[in-house]
């Protein structure tokens, strides 16, 4: 059984963290150490290493808002991918938080096999494809969700106090994600139908 560990500034797993950020993660994609840290200190924000036993196998960071909790980063161990530990990561976080919905952005499969394979992941391990893509530095994502897909207004309040907490806290104004493109987008549409692929 897995168990996590909060990462801080001078805590244990700290280059483990960082070491398999770099790996997991392309720059563009990528968030620093620092600014998981300013995330953190809004009280909003955790960054967790998970460990069996006393071995590191991966880390995630998210953010809580309400009954919501959003996944910004889930990496597991190179060596280790394949072996259950991104399933048992995600039932930890079910676990720790028992959100009402856990969130995220996924990067949207483009014929690569990689990027197929994540979405298996997701899809196999409860998460519902919105439907709802968006362009962010010119690669395509999509939300995806588990549990009850939050309130329009619920989520956009979520990071509109998520970015002005890490503001006040240190950090810089988030550029838009793609989460929040298309949550706008979901606000736009406010009519859905029961046959649009609007999730709310």
């Amino acid at each position: 059984m897995l168990r996590a560990l909060e990462v801080g500034e001078d805590g244990p797993f700290r280059r483990e963290v960082e070491d398999l950020n770099e790996e997991a993660f392309p720059e563009w994609e990528r968030t620093s150490f620092g600014e998981f840290m300013i995330g953190r200190r809004t009280g909003m924000a955790d960054l967790l290493a998970f460990l069996d036993g006393d071995a590191f196998v991966g880390f995630s960071y998210v953010v809580r808002w309400g009954s919501m909790l959003y996944i910004y980063y889930l990496a597991v161990r190179g060596d280790l991918r394949g072996g259950g530990y991104g399933s048992a990561i995600l039932d930890e976080l079910e676990r720790i938080y028992s959100p009402g919905c856990m969130a995220l952005n996924i990067e949207y499969p483009d014929g690569s096999e990689e990027k197929a394979r994540r979405l298996r992941f997701y899809t196999g391990n409860g998460f519902t494809e919105s439907r709802i893509k968006e362009k962010w530095r010119g690669y395509d994502f999509e939300l995806m969700y588990r549990g009850a897909f939050p309130g329009r207004q619920e989520v956009g309040e979520f990071f509109r106090t998520f970015d002005r907490a890490r503001r006040d806290a240190g950090g810089q104004r988030s550029k838009p994600s793609s989460l929040r493109k298309a949550v706008m987008f979901i606000l736009y549409r406010s009519n859905c139908s029961s046959e649009s692929t609007c999730p709310a």
